[in-house]
């Protein structure tokens, strides 16, 4: 990972411009200052990263199908302790079911799905949208 180290040092001298006139050397403020920066760049850093990861794995999640997803969901529902990862994967889930299901209403064939859904598990219904019933 490349860090834009201009950017840190002119940071840097903006906290020791900040700071002066507190009675530490220019030495101390520098040193306190680029170790501020430095967190700070490696905190965005590390942000930028988890927020790309994050990316990733939602595309990976609205590309599976809605009965992939809807047995991944059934599976982390049925658990005894999920814990805020499981939570967290399990909203993922719901929410990329949701869009799969508005995909389907804007595609045209969302029509019997919805009643579907909002009727509720009815074997009649299961037949007709092919597993959309919830």
């Amino acid at each position: 990972m490349t860090y834009n180290r201009s950017d840190i040092m002119k940071s840097a001298w903006i906290i020791v411009r900040r700071l002066q006139g507190n009675g530490e050397t220019l030495a101390a403020l520098l040193s306190r200052a680029l170790k501020s920066a430095w967190a700070t760049a490696k905190m965005n850093a590390a942000a930028a990263h988890a927020s790309k990861q994050s990316a990733k794995a939602k595309d990976a999640i609205e590309a599976r199908s809605i009965d992939s997803l809807q047995s991944e969901a059934t599976t982390l529902e049925n658990q005894t302790r999920l814990g805020f990862a499981g939570r967290e994967r399990l909203s993922q889930f719901r929410a990329a079911i949701r869009a799969a299901h508005v995909a389907d209403v804007a595609g045209g064939h969302g029509r019997l799905a919805v009643l579907a859904v909002l009727a509720g598990p009815n074997p009649e219904n299961a037949k007709n949208t092919s597993g959309l019933a919830a």
